[in-house]
């Protein structure tokens, strides 16, 4: 076959591949980026930052809004679209609308310069109230992210807003009236969507409502009642309970003294409160330190808890009878002093109790009086012994004679 019946419909398979090719990138489309300006007081264009941006094409429809600074980036398919840039305040509605062309890898910009005008029908009245507040107090509010004055406790504002836009409105979730004492406003926000209003004039209404709170401070050195710390609403009852005693370390205790509440003392581990105004509550405890006493006779005392820096007195007896036969003749254990954490000769002394402390009572044993006794005895027994053997021997000696 010649070249040229050859070259024809490779020729044909490449436009058509083509051309599948051109229209399969089309379809992936491209980026449009820029920026919203809007006039001003002052006459001057100025970026509008989170500005709505409407985008429809055919049957294909979306939104975009600007960043802080007023700058937008959205990816769309090819296509062509007509974008609409729209911000509406209280009291002003800017708009401008621009067609913009998207292919394959596209990047347009497209910056839009917004001009006032009056708002536009349809719009919606916003009834916005306040409740339980009391009315010398008044809140901020704001619409669409924007201070819009102020609403005094149980009053109202009316605010008109485009029905075709969605708006916000707020109020400050606190506001603290006096030391301890706040209203709270659990949902300080709402949001009027476009849909809520229909064509035409309407009317809504949202009430924020406050509760009045009273801060409860509870501090303690043991236990977990301090987690009911923090903000309640007035009214508000709870249990305090905290534990009586708690061991430290070894011969070291911490004691409950009582409840401090608003300047009153409780002595219950357990105190019930209710808040009609702002509570500080405080356990009060005192630290203890055991002191041990050992000793090996006689009957010590003084041994037991006592409270950190104060003075235990301790005492033993001066001298005991000894056990068993050296005690039944006469024989003695006499205190000698004190060792340990208390040096001292006297058998009653003091000891500063400011940590955990031991003494050991120290004895000596007499043993003079049952020494001199056995010698004493002893010696009877020899003047006895050599009394009883001269009789002998003179008696002896009479019956020799007699003889």
């Amino acid at each position: 076959m010649p070249p040229s019946r050859l070259l024809a419909p490779a020729m044909l398979l490449s436009l058509l591949v083509f051309a599948f090719s051109i229209q399969s990138a089309e379809a992936q489309g491209g980026a449009v980026r820029g920026r919203v300006y809007a006039r001003d007081a002052l006459r001057n264009l100025v970026p509008v930052g989170f500005s709505t941006i409407i985008i429809k094409g055919g049957s294909f429809e979306t939104s975009a809004r600007t960043d802080a600074d007023g700058y937008y980036l959205v990816y769309l398919p090819a296509g062509t679209y007509l974008m609409t840039a729209m911000l509406s305040t209280v009291t002003l509605y800017y708009s401008q609308s621009k067609t913009v062309a998207v292919w394959y890898a596209s990047d347009t910009t497209v910056n839009f310069y917004m001009e006032p005008s009056a708002p536009e029908s349809p719009s919606i009245s916003a009834m916005i109230s306040v409740d339980d507040l009391p009315s010398q107090y008044s809140v901020e509010l704001k619409v669409d992210n924007s201070q819009y004055g102020v609403i005094q406790g149980g009053g109202k504002r009316e605010i008109r807003v485009k029905s075709e836009l969605s708006h916000s409105f707020s109020v400050q979730p606190y506001l603290e009236v006096s030391k301890g004492e706040r209203y709270y406003c659990q949902s300080n926000s709402w949001t009027l969507d476009k849909s809520v209003g229909p064509s035409g004039e309407a009317e809504v209404s949202h009430t924020f409502s406050y509760t009045q709170q009273y801060l409860l401070s509870v501090s303690t050195s043991h236990g977990d009642a301090a987690k009911n710390s923090g903000w309640h609403a007035r009214g508000y009852s709870v249990t305090l309970e905290t534990p009586r005693m708690v061991e430290i370390s070894q011969g070291v205790r911490s004691v409950f003294d009582g409840w401090v509440a608003s300047g009153s003392e409780n002595k219950d581990s357990s105190l019930r409160v209710v808040l009609n105004s702002p509570l500080e509550a405080r356990a009060n405890y005192h630290k203890e330190y055991y002191l041990q006493i050992v000793s090996q006779y006689g009957k010590p005392s003084g041994s037991g808890w006592y409270r950190e820096g104060s003075n235990a007195v301790i005492s033993v007896e001066r001298d005991l009878p000894s056990p068993g036969l050296m005690g039944a003749l006469g024989g003695r254990n006499v205190f000698s002093g004190w060792s340990g954490d208390k040096i001292s000769s006297n058998n009653a002394a003091d000891v500063l109790m400011d940590s955990p402390k031991a003494v050991a009572a120290n004895w000596t044993a007499d043993y003079s009086t049952p020494y001199l006794i056995i010698l004493m005895t002893a010696v009877l027994i020899i003047v006895a012994m050599v009394f009883l053997a001269q009789k002998r021997i003179i008696r002896g000696h009479r019956e020799t004679e007699e003889q």
